[in-house]
């Protein structure tokens, strides 16, 4: 009679075995990128305090990927899956013929877009910010951008309250904004732009996640959700 050990248990990379490839941080903080920008891209001025918040889950999400990119697991580091520009280019050049390598983790190309992404979302959130501070005195930038410092909240500025009985409230707001309403346009002009380019390079992404499940018979979606990959790197 032979006994089964727990090394014969474990299915080999041959047999299709399933390994542990993005960590938990990732994960959520990809579907928190995705939502928070769907959400804030859809609404926009519309509804304002939904961007709002939306922009600043966002700039949490986006600093937290860009400090874990440094102190995180392995893994997880920029240091680890960013390549030079040569591999990425070769790697694209193989990939529209569809036969680019598989990779257990980020694919040169996956490296470089990853990075674009959170430059993009870091400068598109950025910019909202500043937009925010400046045309409504709020969010944590008013401080320093707003028309008043202590006079800030996170959505709505106190001084845009009008006052029926005495016109000088009003008055001193509309001179306040007149002065700034030059540099808001510029920086809400700049904000839209970032945001449209932080479209484009979202599809970009999902044409190219759209490519490698094609080409390597795997779904990365679902990668992405469950955090797993099969182990055999054909």
């Amino acid at each position: 009679m032979t006994v089964e050990t727990t090394q014969d248990r474990v299915p080999s990379p041959s047999q299709g075995a399933m390994v542990r490839v993005w960590s938990p941080l990732i994960r959520i903080g990809h579907w928190t990128l995705v939502t928070a920008f769907v959400v804030a891209y859809l609404t926009g001025d519309d509804v304002r305090p939904v961007h709002v918040w939306a922009g600043y889950a966002a700039a949490v999400a986006v600093l937290v990927r860009i400090v874990w990119g440094f102190v995180g697991p392995e893994q997880d580091r920029f240091a680890h899956f960013l390549r030079p520009p040569g591999d990425v280019l070769r790697y694209l050049r193989d990939a529209v013929r569809l036969r680019s390598p598989r990779s257990l983790g980020h694919s040169p190309a996956g490296g470089a877009m990853t990075v674009a992404l959170l430059l993009s979302l870091a400068a598109t959130t950025a910019t909202g910010l500043v937009t925010l501070a400046q045309a409504h005195n709020a969010g944590p930038l008013a401080p320093w951008f707003g028309q008043g410092a202590g006079q800030a909240s996170l959505l709505i500025s106190p001084a845009r309250a009008d006052d029926d009985d005495d016109g000088r409230a009003g008055g001193v707001a509309g001179e306040a904004e007149g002065k700034g309403e030059g540099t808001e346009s510029a920086f809400k002009d700049v904000h839209e732009v970032l945001a449209n380019l932080t479209l484009v390079f979202a599809l970009l992404h999902i044409g190219g996640v759209a490519l490698a499940s094609f080409s390597h018979r795997e779904n990365l979606v679902r990668s992405m959700v469950t955090g797993r990959k099969r182990a055999e790197p054909t």
